[in-house]
């Protein structure tokens, strides 16, 4: 069964509680999307880790000790850029974020330890591939004029004021946990495995 790595905002923070009050409120503003699953707010970092003896706490440990030694002072940070569309199921409604030299190098050596690849090609998938978001929907739903403009308005309309959310731009966090996560099946059946606090 394949595994994600997950970086998530530090549980108590207020960023943490609106994004999951947005994720949870967004299947229901509008009928093609009531079907739509909710999840806790995250980005991924990288996915399809083997299920091997050293994707476990300890491997999340080592990788969040690295972390701080490559890059000393403040935990990695994310900084919410724009919000966005796409035609992937885990990509349908979702916040793009800042690619910052330390969340690209979290994802880099992600790769490197937990998926068991080289450096340059770690690296080459970060420069290429890789495109940090938060996702805030997953379905197969056709994104309309009129799905968008309900969307719209509870990320950054009058429902989005009722629900105090503020600007979205610019927020984000620092720090929070990386969270290992059995990502098989339907989403309602996915299932931490480990979680480890990266300090701020």
């Amino acid at each position: 069964m394949p595994l994600s790595l997950w970086l998530t905002p530090p549980p108590t923070s207020l960023i943490s509680t609106h994004l999951t009050t947005l994720i949870t409120h967004l299947p229901t503003v509008h009928p093609s999307l009531h079907s739509s699953p909710t999840f806790p707010p995250h980005i991924t970092l990288t996915s399809q880790i083997p299920l091997l003896h050293k994707t476990d706490l300890r491997a999340l440990t080592t990788l969040s000790h690295h972390q701080q030694q490559q890059h000393p002072g403040p935990a990695v940070s994310v900084s919410i850029k724009s919000l966005s569309y796409g035609t992937q199921y885990t990509k349908k409604i979702y916040f793009r974020v800042e690619r910052s030299r330390a969340l690209l190098g979290l994802a880099r050596e992600a790769r490197i330890m937990l998926n068991g690849v080289g450096e340059e090609e770690a690296q080459r998938a970060v420069e290429r591939e890789y495109e940090p978001h938060v996702g805030l929907l997953y379905g197969d739903v056709e994104m309309g004029e009129e799905v968008r403009s309900a969307v719209e308005d509870a990320v950054q309309g009058e429902k989005a004021r009722e629900l105090e959310f503020g600007a979205w731009e610019g927020r984000g966090w620092e720090g929070g946990q990386l969270v290992l996560v059995r990502t098989e099946g339907p989403v309602e059946g996915w299932e931490v495995v480990a979680r480890v606090d990266i300090g701020a």
